[in-house]
């Protein structure tokens, strides 16, 4: 009887009329700035996003720890930040010896199951750890084409369906954690239908933004903005259709669903785009929006990262956390209560085949502190507007506290990575990676 009050206390499901443990369900969407939602400021409709907003808690702070995909991606899974997990260059490989969230929740009796559009974590660079089942499809169709140089990712209607057949396979009296990753709105822009032919330049802008090609007129910045949003909406309907299923299958009622995205986007501050060759906030300003069975709603304006998800999701499933994890949990905050304001962390290290680089983004509740690889730390406010100014060292060191034992300024080798395979190339220069 203890047990069960501990954990049904755990689980916060509003009382102990329901014994069984919650499902878990993670949407990640690449390249998802923080803005882009229309709850959040968004100019475009996202009505089924804006419906689990309004049903959960959405943490406006919220960072990615790095600005491209698999140092991100691992730190979810490993609540880590790049210099500790070491996965930070092209041909890095999710460590096997790590126990990674999905790992956890698999050990203590859940389904697991991960269908991902971002051909970056397929089978292979052990983003598949600990799932039953996963998938990472590729379009080999593309804008009618067969060549893997143009966008062999598949679209949001692909996954949410791989994603929903597995739903109606499961059996109810079973928890289930289901990972869905969209890459919508990454470039290129598939003109918010991927089985319909460009118009409006679509293709030729999506070319010249990965060629970075960015001496763009003032219309083609207005329509490259355009096509962003619209790839959001592709993404709402998908979600829509998720939650639908979730619905129909009489689960949504005893399932938490996260929405947040692996980093954000440059579109056209200071005349830059796309992601991944810097720390500027738009790219690692996230949405992440936690809803529970409970539909307490609510906003919470303390800093957090993608390294708190894993830990939230292990609380809320009552599992232990593996030791490694060094995030924090964000369930006093969806329970309506205060969580420390505590500095989060994003780092840079070498992309592709350009010069070796560390650079690290601090951010507090007063704005963001760089470091940069040759040492020189800014600092930048609030505002959007304001310009960095130079700080000390010490400033950083005084921000990070006790954090900073477990940050390694030097970091990791990326170049330590293994080679990539020629398909892998073919891949990476498609998403605009690699030349």
């Amino acid at each position: 009887m203890r047990a069960v009050l501990l954990l049904c206390a755990a689980l916060w499901l509003g009382g102990c009329a329901s014994e069984r443990r919650p499902n878990l369900v993670l949407v990640v969407v690449d390249t998802l700035r923080a803005d882009a939602l229309a709850f959040s400021g968004g100019r475009f409709a996202t009505p089924h996003a804006d419906a689990i907003a309004a049903e959960g808690v959405w943490f406006t702070r919220a960072y990615a720890n790095s600005s491209w995909t698999l140092p991100s991606m691992a730190s979810l899974l490993l609540s880590q930040v790049g210099s500790h997990h070491g996965v930070v260059g092209f041909g890095s490989v999710l460590p096997e010896a790590a126990i990674t969230l999905t790992e956890a929740l698999r050990d203590h009796g859940y389904a697991t199951a991960g269908f991902a559009a971002n051909v970056l974590i397929e089978a292979g660079t052990g983003f598949e750890q600990g799932f039953d089942h996963f998938d990472v499809p590729v379009d080999l169709a593309g804008w009618g084409k067969t060549k893997l140089e143009l966008f062999p990712n598949a679209p949001a209607g692909v996954i949410t369906g791989l994603a929903v057949d597995w739903l109606a396979s499961q059996p109810l009296d079973r928890p289930f954690f289901l990972y869905v990753h969209y890459m919508e709105p990454h470039t290129p822009y598939r003109c918010s239908n991927g089985k319909q032919p460009c118009r409006d330049g679509a293709a030729a802008l999506s070319e010249a933004l990965v060629n970075e090609r960015w001496n763009f007129t003032d219309a083609e910045a207005r329509l490259i903005r355009r096509l962003y949003g619209l790839e959001v909406t592709v993404f709402d309907v998908a979600l829509g259709s998720l939650v639908a299923a979730l619905r129909e299958r009489d689960a949504l009622e005893n399932t938490w669903i996260v929405i947040t995205a692996d980093h954000g986007e440059l579109l056209g501050e200071g005349g830059r785009y796309l992601h991944g060759d810097s720390l500027e906030i738009p790219e690692i300003r996230i949405p992440l929006v936690i809803r529970g069975p409970k539909r307490q709603s609510g906003r919470v304006d303390t800093p957090v990262s993608l390294i708190d998800v894993a830990p939230t999701l292990l609380e809320i499933a009552a599992v232990p956390r593996p030791a490694g994890f060094r995030g924090r949990s964000l369930l006093p905050a969806l329970r309506g209560g205060a969580i420390d304001a505590v500095p989060v962390v994003s780092e840079l290290f070498l992309r592709g085949e350009k010069t070796p680089r560390h650079r690290l983004v601090v951010v507090d509740a007063a704005g963001s502190t760089v470091l940069a690889s040759d040492g020189a730390v800014t600092r930048r406010g609030l505002d959007p507007d304001a310009k960095a100014t130079p700080a000390a060292r010490s400033d950083l060191v005084t921000a990070l506290g006790e954090r900073l034992e477990w940050i390694d300024f030097e970091g990791p080798d990326p170049s330590e990575a293994p080679p990539l395979s020629e398909a892998m190339r073919e891949r990476l220069r498609a998403l605009g990676y690699a030349r």
